[in-house]
């Protein structure tokens, strides 16, 4: 009698709701407007880092912009590198120098602007009520709240990697993006003297670290928050993203 009780109350709730979404439908299916599932022109070119659907007959495109951005920092770390290693005396490192630092500079950019875009990415579709309000954050700051929505913001520890490579990356690229103008010492190695632009605005084992460290990053990020890793994040030799 209880069951009885309780869906006799149900649907006085329901039928309302039901009678409404039947006039909806009648007056739609009726209505001189067509509604056409058949889009009228030829689907755009789309590269893999962009999707589409179609809504009310019209075609609808996505951009990632994450994957874009990791697949050029990971081509110009790797291109920096190769250009260090290629030398063979200090003469011939000078003559590369300007192509190194230029290499670099875009890794350390699209690094940051990858980590960025994907954060967003995670914050606007798993945390949209309050996305709004953490939006401005740093993008370290994000990342250490993503930690604690999870109650493991503990992990966060800026002198253990991969959480120290996250600061590393902010002191690198606010030097590039922040830059003033200015003189600053050199700094002994052994026999030789290195340069502020070598040793903290663009760092040789930074950068050559860096793929491997923001794929951490981005792991790290997906398993605490329970959420699949993306497929772009395993380069494909295939597609030529190891070069």
């Amino acid at each position: 009698m209880k069951v009885r009780e309780f869906y006799r109350w149900l649907d006085e709730i329901r039928q309302p709701i039901l009678d409404v979404l039947e006039g909806i439908h009648r007056a739609k299916r009726y209505s001189p407007r067509a509604f056409s599932k058949i889009t009228k022109c030829v689907p755009p070119p789309l590269s893999r880092f962009e999707t589409f659907t179609v809504w009310d007959g019209e075609i609808q495109t996505s951009l990632f912009a994450a994957p874009i951005f990791f697949r050029a920092a990971r081509q110009h770390a790797l291109h920096a590198e190769k250009l260090v290693s290629s030398a063979h005396s200090n003469s011939e490192l000078v003559e590369k120098l300007d192509e190194i630092y230029q290499e670099r500079a875009i890794a350390i950019i699209m690094c940051s602007a990858c980590l960025e875009a994907f954060i967003n990415t995670v914050g606007l579709e798993h945390y949209p009520n309050i996305w709004d309000h953490l939006e401005k954050l740093r993008m370290e700051d994000k990342y250490k709240v993503f930690l604690e929505l999870k109650g493991k913001g503990n992990l966060f520890k800026t002198d253990q990697l991969p959480y120290q490579f996250l600061n590393q990356l902010k002191n690198s690229r606010n030097s590039l993006m922040h830059f003033k103008i200015g003189y600053h010492k050199v700094k002994k190695s052994g026999k030789s003297v290195v340069t502020r632009t070598e040793y903290h605005d663009m760092p040789r084992q930074l950068v050559r670290d860096l793929p491997d460290h923001l794929q951490q990053l981005i792991k790290e990020l997906c398993q605490e928050n329970g959420i699949p890793v993306p497929k772009w994040l395993t380069p494909r030799p295939e597609l030529g993203w190891l070069t």
